[in-house]
C-alpha cells in the first residue's frame, strides 16, 4: 500500500515542478509561453497531495520510533543524508543559471549570512 502512495506522491511531486516550470515559462520577461501554465496550473493541488500524503507515509513508517526520544538523532541523520546532497545541487543549479541567464538575479541573496543560512537550512 505504502509504494502506491509513495507513487502519488511521486506524481504530486512533479506536478508542482511542472507548475513551477510552467509559470516560469509563461511570464512575459522570460519565453511568453502562454500554453504552458495553462497546461500546469493543476500543480497548486499537487502541493496538498504530497503533503498529506508525506505526513501519512511518514506516520506510518516511523510509527514504533514516536515517543522514542533516544530514536530522534538517527532519524534526524538519516533525513538529513537523504535531502540535503540533492537540496545542495539544486541550490547551486539554480543560483548558476540564474546568474547565467539573468533570470530572477534580484532575488539571489548577496550577503555571506543569509547564503550560509540558506546553504544549511537555517532561519
Amino acid at each position: 500500500m505504502l509504494t502506491k502512495l509513495q507513487a502519488l506522491r511521486g506524481w504530486a511531486a512533479l506536478a508542482v515542478l511542472f507548475f513551477h516550470i510552467g509559470g516560469a515559462d509563461a511570464a512575459p520577461k522570460n519565453f511568453g509561453l502562454d500554453w504552458a501554465a495553462g497546461l500546469t496550473r493543476f500543480g497548486q493541488q499537487g502541493v496538498l497531495v504530497f503533503f498529506v500524503l508525506s505526513g501519512f507515509i511518514i506516520r506510518a513508517v516511523h510509527r514504533s520510533d514516536i515517543s522514542r526520544s533516544n530514536r530522534l538523532p538517527s532519524y534526524a541523520r538519516r533525513r538529513g543524508l537523504r535531502l540535503l546532497p540533492i537540496y545542495w545541487m539544486v541550490l547551486a543549479l539554480v543560483a548558476a543559471s540564474s546568474t547565467v541567464m539573468g533570470i530572477g538575479i534580484d532575488g539571489v541573496p548577496r550577503d555571506p549570512g543569509t547564503i550560509l543560512r540558506t546553504i544549511f537550512l537555517l532561519p
